[in-house]
């Protein structure tokens, strides 16, 4: 008896180590999957017109990840009329025919370059600041809020990587205050998810308050 638990345990312990084994090569497979995505995701990101894309791309993924639709509850690339002619990355759609103008920037060239030369950091992320200040006032020069109907007097400026945007706080933490008196409201994909949850829940309260309306009448009708 003694000889044939040993041989269970001495099976059971090779198990486990075959599967130690099988977990760590695929844990390394996914390692090497990863750091090559990362490389190839930076090295598309050195480049400012496909920067442009995948800031656009990475604000429809966060957009339908708050579960909307397209031409339900946003639209891309919006196209404004009259005099002059703008065209924000998207329109938010929000109960009573209001709007929300949101578009993409992406300062991540002298972020990444802070990140990768630790010795000149600072003078790196003073760029970066720059950077990020240069795309508020663009934005706001722009008043999208004047040519598109049901707009707020604001733009929401998307910043598709958050720790892009954390740094830029980090360094100059008024740059908030400083683009919301300008009109421009700074979210990265966090915090638009929650700006988003918000409209949602403004939707649910207006088909609460439609479903409402309707039983009122239907009840006046029966009485």
């Amino acid at each position: 008896p003694f000889k044939e638990l040993l041989s269970k345990t001495q099976t059971s312990v090779q198990d486990l180590e075959n599967k130690r084994v099988k977990a760590y090569a695929e844990l390394e497979t996914a390692s090497r999957q990863i750091i090559d995505e990362t490389s190839k995701l930076e090295h598309i990101l050195r480049r400012p017109d496909h920067r442009g894309k995948w800031g656009e791309f990475k604000l429809k993924t966060t957009v339908e990840h708050a579960q909307m639709q397209k031409h339900v509850d946003f639209d891309e690339q919006v196209t404004t009329k009259g005099g002059q002619i703008f065209r924000p990355d998207m329109v938010i759609k929000l109960p009573s025919n209001g709007r929300i103008v949101v578009d993409s920037k992406l300062p991540f060239e002298h972020y990444n370059l802070a990140v990768e030369d630790r010795e000149h950091e600072n003078e790196h992320l003073d760029n970066h600041v720059k950077a990020v200040e240069l795309h508020i006032k663009t934005l706001a020069d722009k008043q999208y809020w004047k040519h598109i109907e049901g707009s707020p007097d604001f733009v929401v400026m998307f910043v598709g990587i958050e720790s892009a945007l954390v740094a830029a706080l980090d360094k100059k933490p008024e740059i908030l205050e400083n683009a919301l008196k300008k009109n421009v409201l700074l979210t990265s994909p966090g915090t638009l998810i929650a700006l988003l949850q918000a409209a949602a829940f403004g939707w649910r309260q207006n088909a609460m308050a439609e479903n409402v309306k309707e039983i009122a009448d239907e009840g006046q009708k029966l009485f």
